[in-house]
């Protein structure tokens, strides 16, 4: 369409200075050239019917896209704000949450829990602080496949109580053959506030964040 217009650039305005300065053609500015390129056409040889029809089918494309990318904003804003509404929800409940920190205050730990895929004959429960350093570890002999909780009384293996603050879990589980099994390590918390950083919403418990993907259940405090 652009070529037929500035073919005929010796009997018609000049309509191309705009677009040269930004190439991103519009609806509105698509509507103004074509209404232009009838408006000059040479009355001795009008435009052909099949690229006149070509064009409009461009126009009726264009608006239809335009259409969608504002429907699809619309879409992606009120999920948005459903979303911040339903982070705001979890403030002062109890949520369970995948993961392996847990929080030191005043004197009280907070309960590690674990999931074991099939029964244990052995159990290392292992503590440590948030440079990697290893604790405490605690020994268990058989325990059930299943849902189990621990809780750690702040002391590190010298019976020295450490401060409070953040601490990491694992637990290492193996069968009667030695061989490994599987541990799934969540934690409980009460959620205390909400924390958004780069389009992610946070969880606040404490000191910790716990990022709402990792939550999968959600109980009253």
């Amino acid at each position: 369409m652009l070529n037929s217009i500035q073919s005929n650039e010796s009997t018609s305005p000049s309509i191309t200075g705009t677009q040269s300065k930004n190439e991103t053609v519009g609806k509105d500015e698509f509507l103004n050239l074509l209404v232009t390129q009838l408006k000059y056409q040479d009355p001795l040889n009008p435009m052909d019917s099949t690229q006149f029809t070509a064009q409009l089918a461009q126009f009726s494309t264009l608006e239809q896209m335009t259409n969608v990318n504002t429907n699809l904003n619309t879409l992606i804003s009120s999920q948005a704000n459903m979303s911040n509404y339903q982070a705001v929800s979890y403030i002062g409940k109890n949520v369970s949450s995948y993961g392996n920190t847990i929080s030191k205050n005043q004197g009280e730990s907070e309960q590690m829990n674990f999931e074991l895929n099939q029964n244990a004959n052995k159990v290392f429960v292992q503590i440590y602080d948030s440079s990697g350093n290893l604790l405490r570890q605690y020994e268990e002999g058989f325990m059930n496949m299943g849902t189990h909780e621990y809780t750690w009384d702040g002391k590190d293996s010298n019976g020295k109580t450490v401060t409070d603050g953040s601490y990491n879990f694992q637990v290492y589980a193996y069968d009667s053959n030695d061989q490994k099994i599987d541990a799934t390590l969540f934690t409980e918390k009460k959620i205390t506030g909400i924390t958004y950083d780069n389009g992610e919403i946070y969880l606040n418990s404490g000191d910790n964040l716990i990022s709402e993907k990792s939550i999968f259940k959600v109980s009253e405090s």
